[in-house]
């Protein structure tokens, strides 16, 4: 009886581990790590810090980069991803913008 509820609480905890993001992840590989998730609360929290992230790592890497990631979570089969990812348009776009005035607008 006791072994069974250690070896469920190992299985517990490798699940855990499984969704901790390790924090020496610089912020693109953060980025993409919560971006690729399978868990959508990962994605979630990629859709959530999008912006600062793009802040963060510059706009050429926005464009080659997290563009590509938003334009899959643009489709995310978890509606509530993609209605989270909706508001974050304005301000990414005027982040591209003011970072490249000419190229932003693409």
């Amino acid at each position: 009886m006791f072994g069974r509820g250690r070896s469920q609480q190992g299985s517990r905890g490798s699940r855990t581990d499984n969704v901790e993001v390790q924090e020496t992840f610089t912020p693109l590989e953060r980025a993409k790590h919560l971006g690729n998730s399978k868990l959508s609360l990962q994605r979630l929290v990629f859709v959530y810090e999008l912006v600062e992230t793009a802040h963060e790592i510059g706009y050429e890497d926005t464009v080659k980069q997290l563009l590509p990631l938003v334009k899959k979570l643009a489709g995310d089969v978890e509606i509530l991803v993609r209605q989270k990812l909706v508001p974050h348009f304005g301000d990414l776009a005027g982040f591209l913008i003011q970072s490249d005035p000419e190229k932003g607008y693409e």
